[in-house]
């Protein structure tokens, strides 16, 4: 949700559906009794996955901003 509320504040897409997909995800892995690990969410290289998570989100928030904010300009 961290990610997301930086686009649904600066450009008003909606926000509605980032809990409804993690209590999904949850729910699921709650009744299946399933490790996380089935999910591909392990702690084994987590500073690792943070910064590819990290570099994603910084190019995908300049794209989407910079088209946002050109867009307004033109």
């Amino acid at each position: 949700m961290a990610i997301r509320l930086p686009f649904v504040l600066l450009l008003g897409m909606s926000f509605e559906k980032t809990p409804l997909i993690y209590l999904l995800t949850l729910t699921i892995v709650l009744i299946l009794k399933a490790d996380l690990g089935a999910f591909g969410l392990t702690i084994a290289q987590l500073g690792r996955s943070l910064l590819v998570g990290l570099v994603y989100y910084l190019l995908f928030a300049f794209v989407m901003f910079s088209t946002h904010f050109c867009h307004k300009i033109y």
